[in-house]
């Protein structure tokens, strides 16, 4: 049985740092609790004897056939051992030493054995000889060792290898390792992010060897403006990447989610699900949000700078979280030259997910859930209620039926009322001799009842009363594979959230598609497609005005018991036509939030399609095509205004399609060990284009129906259209010496 524990612990991709290599130890350490002592000579291998006749067939066949034949276990990393590489081979009861000699002649592969395992690994120079088994080593001696870094800590899995052979071990837990090898034999010594260090076996029995880190493996690599690859030493600006796992607490709102991660980005977000955030980096240009936004670019194509308002939708939150593979922040204008204007507050580069290597299918799901409840709320006085100069008497409450005689101050809206000490007060929420309210003022004394007072109390947790318990539901599946040529990636993310003030919520169904097909050595095809349905409901307006539910908390006296306008309609068979409150000049809060409601629908479609040319070595030619169309249409429906009116019913349409194409060459002569050369020349083309039908009316005939065939008067309607298109040439001149002193020349003509 073929066993892959070896696995991904031995990546290069993975050691980038000296920290990262430290951790390494840990994990190898439980890895050889698993696999303790694999360390093995060539000699181990001449006791079990394979027949193996096979043309053409793969590594992985036979590996099973020798599996079969012994009892070997063998161990590698899928990623490193070529399993469709075909060979042919013909051994009549040969050793597997000569077995394994022949299948990885010519690689860079080689085994270490001990007992019934063997680990097939990266490492040593190719092998040319191949040994008899028929012949005893001459010379052969067994020595120790042990193996550390410069500040004498051990390395565990280093490769020890005896030089044009594939004979070797590899360290144990300690950094210790025990080999046969010839007297005068060359050992090299390897691990990842080292240089490697060779010794000759003498007459000395112990060694200690000590590696020294390579500062080009260590070197840390960033993706910057149109997707170029650099090292990030050698930037000129000020950069940082943010990898997907960093992204904690997944939330409808993308942009919310770098909040604390990036040094200098500042982000205001609305507590309120389905609206945008605010974003600079290193301060606001404008009291605006647009102008101090800086572009976003996903996967080579910009989007603009939509990070929207802290009330309205935000283009950039159509991207679900899971689809991110990592994001980049480009700080300031030097670090997005080759963006032009667009990005002259700086760029985030996000990096979609692509396939990864697996042994089939592979399926992978996350579920994330949490909970929302205010975090800061006004501190408001809880001694006087409602009136001016310490006088309060209630009666019509500010309505003007002419049913009831005007109270004293029972419709201000200040605290300098009476001190609340449990008096008896005829408040809007009393009760009635009928079962009605006393704020049911459109109603006959008769009908209505008499007003039965109750006690004056304060009810100091109204707001708080007043917002729910926000929660926030991200369900994401995705299937991926890779192999040498091809990697694929299909990902589906429901998102439901709920906001913390009442009726508001947001509904999201997103796909993306990412697949990268290799067709030859000088040709790779990458396309990504994505798609998104977004559903928001009564995100709420705020500012100041009737129309925002908090511009009501703002006057509204503590004497007042919020939960009591849950019922915002007056009883009586007047339900519909006017609202239940107690200060007339504001609208009940709960009816804003269920009666003056907006509503939006948005379909995105956004992707790319790219073609990498590689026609001689060092120099590569990217053709690609990037579109980002979006559908939106919202409404809002008002019913009647505060006591009065006749309804509002708007019905907006916007669409806008922004498509790019652009052409980028690079190139990266060899200049020899001590210089270095990296030119870039592109250019590219943008189209924008831009739609939008206003449509509204301000008077309706019968209320509560929301159509512009129910408006008393002609509907309000304009229509505009825009277009604009950018040509655009670009390049960038990075040299550098011995990778210390780097000099950059940027340009860009639109």
């Amino acid at each position: 049985m073929n066993n892959n524990l070896y696995g991904e612990y031995f990546s290069p991709l993975l050691s980038k740092n000296k920290h990262f290599l430290r951790v390494m130890k840990l994990v190898f350490f439980s890895l050889f609790v698993f696999i303790a002592g694999i360390f093995a000579t060539e000699a181990n291998s001449q006791i079990a004897k394979v027949t193996l006749s096979k043309e053409n067939t793969n590594i992985n066949e036979l590996i099973n056939d020798i599996e079969r034949q012994t009892n070997y276990l063998f161990i590698y990393n899928i990623n490193e051992v070529d399993l469709n590489r075909k060979i042919s081979i013909h051994a009549k009861e040969k050793s597997v030493a000569e077995v394994l000699h022949h299948i990885f002649k010519d690689t860079n592969i080689v085994y270490a054995m001990q007992g019934n395992n063997i680990m097939l690994m990266k490492g040593g120079k190719r092998m040319n000889k191949v040994p008899n088994s028929d012949t005893t080593p001459v010379d052969r001696k067994r020595i120790t060792g042990i193996v550390v870094d410069e500040a004498n800590q051990s390395i565990i899995g280093a490769n020890i290898i005896i030089k044009e052979t594939k004979t070797g071990v590899i360290t144990d837990t300690q950094g210790s390792f025990t080999l046969e090898a010839p007297v005068g034999a060359t050992i090299v010594v390897s691990f990842i992010g080292y240089a490697d260090k060779t010794f000759v076996v003498s007459d000395k029995e112990s060694y200690k060897i000590v590696l020294r880190e390579t500062s080009e493996t260590l070197s840390e690599v960033v993706v910057t403006a149109l997707g170029i690859t650099r090292e990030k030493k050698g930037l000129g600006y000020a950069t940082q990447e943010i990898k997907t796992n960093a992204l904690e607490n997944k939330n409808s709102n993308l942009v919310s989610m770098l909040s604390g991660k990036v040094a200098g980005l500042s982000i205001s977000t609305g507590a309120v699900a389905g609206a945008g955030s605010r974003i600079s980096i290193r301060g606001e240009r404008a009291l605006s949000a647009g102008p101090s936004s800086p572009l976003f670019v996903i996967d080579g194509i910009p989007i603009g700078s939509g990070a929207g308002s802290q009330t309205a939708s935000a283009q950039i939150n159509e991207i679900s979280p899971n689809d991110i593979e990592s994001m980049n922040v480009l700080k300031g204008a030097a670090a997005s030259a080759l963006y032009g204007s667009a990005a002259a507050n700086g760029a985030i580069i996000i990096t979609t997910k692509k396939g990864k290597k697996t042994g089939g299918l592979g399926v992978s799901y996350s579920g994330t859930f949490s909970r929302e409840t205010p975090l800061i709320l006004p501190k408001l006085q809880d001694q006087f209620g409602q009136g001016n100069n310490g006088v309060y008497v209630g009666s019509n409450f500010g309505s003007s039926s002419g049913y009831y005689p005007s109270g004293k101050n029972d419709n201000y809206d200040e605290s300098w009322g009476p001190r609340f000490m449990g008096q008896p007060m005829i408040q809007f929420d009393s009760p009635t001799t009928n079962g009605n309210r006393a704020g049911d003022t459109y109603l006959s004394p008769e009908i209505r009842g008499e007003v039965i007072p109750s006690e004056w109390v304060a009810h100091p947790n109204n707001i708080r009363d007043f917002f729910d318990h926000g929660s926030t539901r991200i369900q994401s599946v995705a299937l991926s594979n890779s192999t040498e040529k091809q990697s694929f990636r299909l990902g589906y993310t429901n998102t439901r959230q709920e906001g913390l003030t009442p009726n508001n919520d947001i509904k999201r169904h997103s796909f993306n598609l990412n697949n990268s097909i290799e067709l030859n050595k000088w040709i790779n095809v990458d396309a990504v497609v994505n798609y998104t349905k977004t559903n928001r409901t009564n995100v709420p307006t705020l500012g100041y005005g009737g129309i925002s539910p908090m511009y009501f908390f703002c006057w509204m006296p503590l004497s007042h018991n919020v939960n009591s306008l849950k019922e915002y309609w007056q009883r009586g068979g007047l339900e519909g036509t006017r609202q239940f409150q107690n200060m007339a000049s504001y609208n009940n809060p709960y009816f804003v939030m269920y009666e003056m409601s907006n509503s939006s629908e948005t379909h995105r479609f956004f992707g790319k399609l790219g073609i990498t040319l590689k026609p001689i070595e060092g120099l590569s030619i990217l053709l690609r095509g990037g579109t980002d169309n979006s559908w939106e249409t919202n409404c809002r429906q008002e019913s009647y205004y505060k006591n009065g009116g006749n309804g509002y019913y708007n019905n907006n349409q916007f669409q806008s399609y922004n498509n790019n194409y652009d052409f980028l060459i690079n190139y990266i002569p060899k200049l020899g060990d001590k210089f270095g050369l990296s030119v870039n020349f592109g250019g590219n083309r943008m189209e924008s284009i831009y739609k939008e039908l206003l449509s509204s009316t301000g008077s309706l005939i019968v209320p509560n129906i929301f159509s512009f065939s129910n408006s008393k008067e002609k509907p309000s309607v304009s229509d505009r259209r825009s277009k604009k298109v950018v040509n655009s040439l670009f390049g960038s001149l990075l040299w550098d010496y011995k990778r210390m002193i780097f000099a950059e020349f940027t340009g860009r003509n639109d």
